[in-house]
């Protein structure tokens, strides 16, 4: 079995420069592995902590030199020495890695500290995933070579590249079905287009503040007799979009590079037909088969021949082709109609999901209420989906307006998402998940949505690391410090434009945190809850049925941005104070009576949940038909805000929440109550109930209280 190890370096000074000049090191205070470690292990090096006086991330790698020594030097640990090998100028942030487009599902999968895994007071974990351990090594010597090559040497390296992908182009056999992926030729092909596209990442995976994908031809099957490269625009795709292409020649002359839209879904680019000359051209890009049509997808072809690979001239023509593709595509964007916002527009279900309606209503209704919203309940019931596709789906450019951010277990400050402020070097350091430029982002393009999406929320102590936003979200005045603004210039480290000192909270900026409750998590405190709209998940038969039936992949990417026409209107709505409720005093008459029941035990709401109570009832009245009446309003409103801050021992609740079942029946009658309660599973469509959702959530609380002695809202 592949075995490495990988170490996480705190705050040491000393020990830090040790490695960087890479000299052999002592690394102690570990625990684990003492009879498997051995001389000539792989061991990985991670630079973290909570605050440190560098980058944090992955550093670089080295073996052991030196057998497990000193064991239980202090009754406990044991020490090693490491040689270190490769090493980094600079470390590979957590957002490079976690989100890698090749490596990053199996970093986030198996390896802890680069991925999701933080395990707590263990600096040194194995790594026994081999393609994991290999990716990792990859990464790590390809930065290292980017960074290392002088510039000439590094032209050099690309212009080889570029011209034995020409000499692959030559050759390529002629076998039917074509050449395998597998084959030896084509992995060598596959090496030399990666080269260029490193090359290119290391240029412009972010351009003029946009972040670009850069993705190469590998081939399902069979390589492709046209080999290509391209690079993608936020929402672009290969077989829908309008990017920047270098195509080679499918008899080795060269290539085309320029700004190209799909030959599968054309966008409407003014394209150049080469083959209208009455003749083929010099460099033919034409594939095989009818889908690899190339020739004619060009906006402004400029084709580089064999042997003439100038890089100064190729950087140039791919700035002014990125420059038309995204001129392109922002008019595209610009004048896509606008449409009022319709709440029963299903995207769930042509992205695969399946939810009840209700439960969908619920969740569109609250964003428009308060753009802050927490999803709790069953693990793997869908919150983090139905988050991501609801986002993706009214986004217009998903890869700028949506964030999503796995919370760690060892958050204890802002800086996770704020970034802070190095002292020593005098500059503020970004997060490294691009928390910062979502919030620029979104207050640069107020009528369109931006999405926050924090999984797990609860890893970590949400008032620690999330302080700043909750004490903004009720302020007039929505911004929040940086730093002290003392710097005439100030440069940040992890990309090229200015942080300012205080940065504002926009109003369209929609903050969804997903929530599961085990050992591990921390339970959320009233000032929590009340600043949030809470929905619960769960799955009833019925939809487990459908599912199993059916066993449908999730397809997100299949409704991104068809949502998009209505995304003004669903900002307008959200920032629109006096929705108005037309039951609005039954509504006051039911909540004065759930008040009265949730101030004996300290539960009770004030005018912020009030307020939103009745701004929430008005948006969702606006919206849906006679099948969600009143009654159903206020059985959401109840199970939304009013009972998510009960917990407690069976001694304080069970009464208090015998109470509020009766306020949920229709006689309002505790003997009527009493008798509900001790059932083990509620009748379906009960007539006797007037708050069916409500009145289930209170069943499950006090069948928790009777059996465990204790209750909450939160459940696993």
């Amino acid at each position: 079995m592949s075995i490495a190890y990988i170490i996480k370096v705190g705050a040491y000074e000393d020990l830090i420069k040790k490695i960087k000049n890479k000299e052999n090191f002592t690394f102690e205070g570990i625990y684990n592995f003492v009879e498997d470690i051995k001389v000539g292990d792989k061991i990985f090096i991670y630079f973290g902590g909570d605050k440190v006086p560098w980058a944090k991330g992955l550093a670089g790698y080295g073996v052991v030199s030196k057998d497990p020594y000193d064991k239980k030097y202090d009754g406990k640990n044991y020490r090693i020495d490491i040689q270190p090998q490769v090493i980094l100028d600079e470390p590979i942030s957590p957002k490079e890695s976690r989100l890698h487009a090749e490596y990053g599902e199996l970093f986030y999968d198996n390896a802890p500290f680069v991925g999701a895994k933080h395990p707590a007071n263990q600096a040194l974990q194995s790594i026994t995933d081999a393609s994991t351990i290999e990716a990792i090594e990859k990464l790590i010597n390809v930065t290292n070579n980017e960074t290392k090559a002088p510039a000439g040497l590094a032209d050099k390296a690309i212009e080889k590249a570029f011209n034995e992908i020409c000499e692959f182009c030559e050759n390529y056999p002629n076998i039917r079905g074509g050449l395998p992926s597998s084959d030896p030729r084509a992995l060598k092909a596959i090496h030399n287009l990666e080269v260029i596209a490193t090359w290119l990442r290391s240029k412009y995976s972010k351009f003029k503040g946009i972040d670009l994908k850069i993705k190469i031809s590998k081939g399902s099957g069979a390589f492709p007799t046209v080999p290509w490269i391209v690079l993608l625009p936020p929402g672009q795709e290969l077989t829908k979009g309008v990017y920047v292409g270098l195509c080679f020649g499918n008899e080795g002359a060269g290539a085309v590079l320029g700004c190209a839209e799909s030959s599968t879904y054309p966008q409407g680019l003014k394209t150049i037909k080469r083959t209208d000359r009455g003749s083929i051209p010099e460099i033919n890009v034409d594939g095989r088969s009818a889908g690899t049509k190339y020739n004619n997808v060009y906006a402004n072809p400029i084709e580089i021949r064999k042997g003439e690979f100038d890089s100064i001239k190729f950087i140039k023509h791919t700035e002014d082709s990125l420059k038309m593709a995204l001129e392109f595509i922002s008019n595209i964007r610009t004048n896509i109609p606008e449409i009022p916002f319709k709440i029963d527009t299903d995207f769930a279900v042509p992205a695969n999901l399946y939810y009840p309606d209700e439960l969908v209503f619920r969740f569109k209704s609250l964003l428009l209420t308060k753009p802050f919203l927490i999803l709790t309940g069953l693990s793997g019931s869908g919150k983090s989906k139905i988050a991501e596709a609801f986002a993706s789906w009214i986004c217009r450019n998903p890869d700028q307006q949506i964030l999503m951010v796995p919370v760690g277990s060892d958050w204890t400050n802002r800086d996770p998402l704020l970034g802070y402020f190095d002292s020593i070097n005098m500059k503020y350091r970004k997060d490294d998940y691009g928390v910062i430029n979502l919030l620029l982002n979104a207050e640069q393009d107020p009528s369109q949505p931006y999405f926050l999406i924090l999984d797990e929320m609860n890893l970590s102590h949400v008032e620690r690391y999330f302080a700043d936003f909750l004490s903004v979200m009720e302020s007039s005045k929505k911004t929040i410090k940086l730093y002290d603004g003392i710097l005439e210039e100030n440069e940040a480290i992890n990309g090229d434009d200015e942080v300012p000192s205080i940065i504002d909270l926009p109003r369209n900026l929609f903050i969804i945190g997903t929530v599961n409750i085990d050992e591990t998590t921390y339970m959320f405190s009233p000032k929590v809850l009340d600043r949030a709209g809470v929905i619960e998940f769960r799955i009833d038969r019925s939809y487990m049925e459908s599912f199993l039936e059916l066993s449908l992949k999730p397809d997100i990417e299949r409704i991104s941005g068809h949502g998009s026409s209505m995304a003004a209107d669903f900002v307008r709505i959200a920032s629109d104070i006096s929705p108005q409720y037309s039951e609005k005093s039954d509504l006051d008459t039911e909540l004065l009576k759930f008040f009265d029941q949730l101030k004996s035990v300290g539960g009770e709401f004030g005018y912020r949940a009030a307020y939103e109570i009745n701004r929430f009832a008005g948006i969702m009245a606006s919206f849906v038909d006679d099948d969600f009446d009143h009654k159903h309003i206020i059985d959401a409103a109840i199970i939304q805000k009013l009972l998510p801050k009960l917990h407690g021992s069976r001694n304080q609740l069970v009464p208090v929440l015998e109470k509020l079942a009766t306020l949920c029946l229709k006689d309002e009658k505790i003997e009527s109550v009493k008798a509900k309660l001790k059932m083990e599973q509620l009748p379906g469509n009960d007539p006797d109930v007037k708050y069916p959702l409500s009145f289930e959530k209170i069943h499950r609380m006090h069948s928790r209280a009777i059996k465990d002695g204790f209750t909450s809202f939160a459940e696993a």
